[in-house]
C-alpha cells in the first residue's frame, strides 16, 4: 500500500462540485478526489503514506518548514472548496488508509454529519480577538479609580515598609481592576455578536504567546453569508465605542467554519 487518502472536508453529494482550480494538493501530481455514499461526500487526494502513515506524519509534525507549509496548503483547499459549497472541514492530518476505509467512517458518522452540514449551511466563520495590553490599561484604569488613586497617594507620602505594603494592596488591586474589565469586555462583544450569529463560542483570555504583558481572548462567530458586512460594522462601531489605550480589537476573516465542526475525535477512529 503506497497511497493513503487525505481527507479535506465532507459535504453532500452533488452531481457537479464546480470547485474549480484549487492548486497543488497535499501531494503534487494528484488532484482532488470524491468518495461518495448515498448522502455525503468525503473530498481527499492521494498522499505517499512515507510522508503520511502514522509514523512519518509524526515525524514531519516536528519539522516545523514542512508543517508551515502543508498547514497553509490544507486551509488553502479547505477555503477553496467552502467558496464552492458546504462543508465540514476536516482537521489537519487526517488520513485513511483505503477508501473503504473512508465509505465506513461516512456510513458510521452520517447522521451527525448530516445536522453539522445542517447547521453550517450559507454560513461563515468570523474571529473577533480582544487583546488586552495590560501594563497599559493598569494606568488607565487606575486614575480613574478612586482607591487606586488614594493607594498611589499613600505610596508617595509614605516610609519606605509603609510604602511598600501600599504598594502591594495596590497591585493587587490592579489585577482585580484588570480581570474586571477584561471580562466586561468579552461579555459586551459576546453579546454584541450573538445579534448576527447562529453559533458563538469563545476562549478563555489567556497570556499572549510572544508579548509578556498582553492578553488575549477569541470569540468565534459562526455567520451567515448574508450578514457579513454588517457583522464587520458591527464591532468596527462597537471597537470605536468601547476604544481605550491598551485594548486592541481585530476581526479576522471569513474563514471556514473550523470551531463549529467537532469531528477530531470521531476522525481520529476512521480506520
Amino acid at each position: 500500500m503506497d497511497n493513503g487518502y487525505y481527507l479535506y472536508a465532507i459535504g453532500r453529494i452533488k452531481t457537479d462540485y464546480c470547485i474549480g482550480n484549487i492548486g497543488e494538493t497535499m501531494e503534487q501530481g494528484h488532484a482532488l478526489t470524491f468518495i461518495e455514499n448515498e448522502q455525503l461526500c468525503a473530498i481527499c487526494s492521494l498522499v505517499p503514506l512515507t510522508d503520511f502513515g502514522p509514523e512519518p506524519l509524526a515525524r514531519n509534525l516536528r519539522n516545523i518548514d514542512w508543517l508551515e507549509k502543508a498547514a497553509r496548503n490544507h486551509d488553502r483547499i479547505i477555503r477553496r472548496i467552502s467558496a464552492a459549497m458546504t462543508v465540514v472541514p476536516v482537521r489537519f492530518g487526517t488520513v485513511f488508509f483505503t477508501s473503504d476505509n473512508v465509505l465506513n467512517f461516512l456510513s458510521q458518522n452520517e447522521e451527525r454529519l448530516n445536522t453539522l452540514l445542517a447547521s453550517l449551511d450559507g454560513a461563515w466563520e468570523m474571529v473577533v480577538t480582544l487583546e488586552f495590553d495590560d501594563d497599559k490599561l493598569v494606568k488607565t484604569l487606575g486614575s480613574s479609580d478612586e482607591e487606586a488613586r488614594s493607594l498611589m497617594a499613600r505610596i508617595a507620602s509614605s516610609g519606605e515598609g509603609a510604602a511598600y505594603l501600599f504598594q502591594k494592596k495596590l497591585e493587587s488591586l490592579e489585577k482585580v481592576l484588570l480581570d474586571s474589565y477584561a471580562q466586561e469586555q468579552i461579555e459586551t462583544f459576546t453579546t454584541a455578536v450573538r445579534t448576527l450569529s447562529s453559533k458563538v463560542t469563545s476562549k478563555q483570555i489567556a497570556r499572549h504567546p510572544h508579548l509578556k504583558s498582553s492578553r488575549y481572548a477569541s470569540i468565534a462567530c459562526l455567520v451567515p453569508q448574508g450578514d457579513l458586512e454588517s457583522f464587520e460594522r458591527r464591532i468596527d462601531s462597537l471597537s470605536a465605542l468601547t476604544k481605550t489605550t491598551g485594548l486592541t480589537v481585530r476581526t479576522t476573516g471569513p474563514w471556514p467554519p473550523y470551531s463549529f465542526a467537532s469531528l477530531q475525535e470521531v476522525a481520529l477512529r476512521g480506520n
